[in-house]
């Protein structure tokens, strides 16, 4: 038995855990941008505003600078999401404590590095 409620409000803390690391960080560096994140599912927008409608996500974001952190991310050995910039994270119940503080710290690592860099934006047609 895997889907469990119990099982599934573990995944929904770590998500909940994990977005708030993301936020923190945002804030810390001073980035232009947030977490969405419900249930066991979350991502970053790259973006001064929230992203409320398909025509925020193709015209507000940040596709180059999400596409910089993204890829240090795996370089670094973390796969935050589905490479794909109409995906997000799924947190299951494999996942543990260690692995979110793992990728917290490579976040940490990847957004103090892009955090002030010029980093063209590109279209979401580039980024695909």
């Amino acid at each position: 038995e895997l889907l469990t409620e119990s099982n599934l409000a573990y995944t929904h803390r770590l998500s909940e855990e994990l977005a708030k690391g993301y936020r923190d960080l945002i804030q810390d560096k001073g980035l232009e941008a947030h977490v969405v994140q419900i249930a066991n599912k979350g991502t970053i927008y790259f973006a001064k505003g929230e992203i409320n409608t398909w025509r925020d996500f193709v015209t507000k974001v940040n596709w180059g600078l999400w596409y910089v952190w993204i890829l240090g991310m795996v370089v670094n050995g973390i796969i935050p999401q589905p490479m794909a910039v109409d995906e997000q994270w799924t947190i299951s119940i494999m996942h543990t404590k260690e692995d979110l503080q793992k990728a917290l710290e490579t976040a940490d690592k990847i957004m103090g590095e892009i955090k002030g860099k010029l980093v063209e934006s590109i279209a979401i047609e580039e980024a695909i």
